[in-house]
């Protein structure tokens, strides 16, 4: 079987690392060759290529914003991902996430015979955003099967553009789960002496890009609830993810609060080390698909604090990972996280809760080989829908 992954960067966020931990995973299968096609690069790009043969067409370059203006751009890049596959057709092409999905059903019209999944890892303003509500409808017809990370992703796809059920197929995101994420007071004293945080803070993490969706914003607002009514060993929020002059804007807020105790860290590979020194997550996206960075605070041990109808969060978190707010209740959240700073035995036990979560159905063994097994249904025609 031939299959080729299209991804859209080699970056270190959630779609790019959840597709680069299943191409590694399927490395060694059988009877199994892939290639990857990427719209652009990014800091991941060494570990794509050693995975397999790996095309970037760096859309974003000067040279192809000028050709899209001109309207060469789909032709010529058709024409490069064409020749990259040679005489060889794919049996099935792998969309990760919509950005992607233009592109592999203009492959799919190329190369007759081809099937397309498209792995949905957006929502409504991430639809909207990337591709266009109305024009998704449209290219969601000629899907063969969407994988969903969540009931709210496939409910979305069902409800709001009539995509069939039978044609929807739920996968348990995952994350690499070998290895240790044991306790390390070592490694989170050392994080903390960096930026200055007291060896015996609370600290209250969050990470996304710096934009509506993942809303920092809210971060910084329930940071300044918190504050007045600040009691106890001293508290500190923590943002990892974002560009300096995406921080601008928030650091403006933050000053105007006068919080001292509010830090902006920019995007990073090394995640692993700011989760192993926070005592809590909190996840404040407006519209989280599923949410794979409650995966990574699981498997470190920390309960997440998420909202209700923002997506998938809650169907991690369920009543024993952390607490559900509802949509937007800051006040809420600044009770829940009075409570864990106040009780550590309920941080303990809750965030055990999501770690053994993350081991039993979230794991590296579990999650591809759920995904490859999707893929050859697809190819044989013999796949139905379900959610697992």
């Amino acid at each position: 079987m031939r299959l080729v992954f299209l991804g859209t960067f080699a970056s270190t966020s959630g779609a790019p690392l959840l597709l680069l931990d299943l191409l590694q995973s399927l490395k060694n299968e059988k009877n199994l060759e892939f290639s990857n096609i990427l719209l652009d690069g990014g800091d991941l790009l060494d570990l794509y290529k050693s995975s397999a043969p790996t095309l970037v067409l760096d859309d974003s370059s000067l040279r192809n914003r000028v050709l899209r203006r001109l309207g060469w751009h789909d032709y010529l890049r058709l024409r490069k991902c064409l020749a990259f596959l040679g005489q060889r057709a794919p049996d099935l092409l792998y969309a990760n996430t919509v950005v992607t999905l233009r592109l592999a059903l203009q492959l799919k019209k190329a190369l007759p015979g081809v099937s397309v999944i498209c792995a949905c890892h957006e929502l409504e303003m991430g639809i909207d955003s990337h591709v266009g509500l109305a024009n998704f409808s449209e290219l969601a017809k000629q899907v063969d099967l969407f994988i969903v990370p969540s009931k709210a992703v496939q409910d979305y796809l069902v409800k709001s553009h009539g995509v069939a059920a039978s044609k929807t197929h739920h996968v348990w995101e995952f994350i690499k789960t070998s290895g240790s994420h044991q306790f390390n007071r070592e490694s989170r004293d050392a994080l903390r002496l960096e930026y200055g945080i007291p060896p015996d803070a609370f600290v209250v993490g969050s990470c996304g890009t710096a934009d509506w969706r993942k809303s920092p914003s809210l971060m910084i607002q329930i940071a300044g609830k918190v504050g007045e009514r600040s009691a106890g060993a001293p508290i500190y929020f923590m943002w990892l993810g974002g560009s300096a002059d995406q921080h601008k804007e928030l650091q403006y807020d933050i000053a105007r609060l006068g919080l001292s105790n509010v830090i902006l860290v920019e995007a990073r590979p090394d995640i692993s080390r700011y989760f192993s020194a926070w005592d809590i997550f909190l996840l404040t996206s407006r519209e989280e698909p599923f949410g794979l960075v409650c995966l990574h605070a699981g498997v470190h041990g920390l309960p997440t604090i998420c909202f209700d109808k923002a997506g998938g969060a809650p169907e991690f978190v369920l009543a024993d990972a952390g607490f559900v707010a509802p949509y937007l209740d800051l006040d809420f959240v600044v009770e829940k996280i009075n409570l864990f700073r106040s009780d550590r035995q309920l941080v303990r036990s809750m965030g055990e809760c999501a770690r053994q979560r993350v081991l039993s159905r979230h794991n590296d063994t579990n999650g591809p080989k759920h995904t490859f097994e999707v893929v050859q249904g697809v190819v044989s025609r013999k796949f139905g829908s379900g959610v697992a």
